[in-house]
């Protein structure tokens, strides 16, 4: 456990977790050996990862009853005792012992806390600003992202941000061709390759927070506890760029599907980013770019459709 937050700090952290724990260590190197495949899906590049390691995360059933009759994984009582964390400011950070990408962190609330980004986005703000301050030259950083309740986290009864090394993923692409604005925050709406994408630019925590909170307030449904949305920011040189993705629904059509219609496809927050985990090689295999347009137009929001 350390006391300090910063990059080298935290991989020092992830280096001690994988020098200790196997198992987990050998899950980080077999992601040097995954294959890709690429796609070109709404104008864009995405890719295919094939990743069997995930199918349980794929296959998570998050409906109230099943997550109230499973332990809570997040929460130290039920945790891997290889699995250590480093706590700073009521979170606990934890390596990820099923990882999608380098570096993979889940950030959890020490306390067992509903899945709610209302309140949180300052603490989002602030671990992106630290988990990339300082910066070694050369180093990527980190990427952190939030998975909405109902939209693609495993563990909905327990809050959590997630981060990954940078430089991984199409939206990240996107996001550092685009304008940064030093001054008040910046809003922008447009639509990607996996929806409709609010856009939020900024040097000030707090001018940040209202702009997210408007976006929030727009989004949501009367009838819902929290829109569904996925999450994702970014920090370098003083300034913050924010992603929001809006969505319709957690899981395509093809999920639920039976015989040669059905595809293993559970969109979370990476997959609306453009890496797109498919648990079954057969899926991997015939997966077209007009399947995954399918699937993006079914699970985000697209002004055409």
């Amino acid at each position: 456990m350390m006391n300090t937050c910063h990059y080298s700090g935290v991989v020092r952290f992830i280096e001690s977790q994988l020098s200790s724990w196997k198992e987990v260590r050998d899950r980080f190197e077999h992601l040097h050996h995954l294959h890709y495949r690429q796609l070109l899906v709404n104008r864009a590049n995405i890719k295919l990862q094939f990743n069997s390691l995930r199918v349980r995360s794929t296959m998570a059933k998050t409906d109230c009853a099943s997550v109230e009759s499973r332990p809570c994984f997040l929460c130290a009582g039920n945790r891997p005792a290889e699995q250590i964390f480093w706590e700073w400011n009521g979170y606990r950070v934890l390596v990820n012992p099923y990882p999608i990408l380098p570096k993979h962190l889940t950030l959890a609330d020490s306390r067992h806390v509903p899945q709610s980004i209302a309140g949180r986005i300052a603490d989002m703000l602030a671990w992106t600003q630290w988990l990339n301050e300082p910066l070694p030259e050369n180093e990527p950083g980190f990427f952190v992202f939030y998975n909405g309740a109902k939209c693609g986290a495993s563990a909905p009864d327990h809050f959590h941000f997630q981060a990954v090394e940078a430089g991984h993923t199409p939206l990240e692409q996107h996001l550092a061709g685009r304008s940064t604005n030093a001054g008040a925050p910046l809003k922008t709406c447009e639509t990607g390759f996996s929806g409709r994408l609010i856009l939020l630019t900024g040097n000030r925590a707090e001018t940040l927070c209202d702009a997210f909170a408007d976006v929030y307030r727009q989004c949501r449904n009367a009838s819902e506890e929290e829109p569904m949305m996925n999450i994702f920011c970014r920090y370098a040189n003083g300034v913050w760029q924010m992603a929001v993705i809006p969505r319709r629904k957690h899981r395509p059509d093809c999920y639920f599907a039976a015989g040669d219609s059905g595809m293993l496809i559970s969109p979370g927050a990476l997959d609306m980013a453009g890496i797109v985990v498919i648990v079954r090689e057969s899926d991997f295999n015939r997966i077209t770019s007009a399947d995954m347009e399918q699937v993006y137009g079914e699970v985000g929001f697209f002004s055409s459709r």
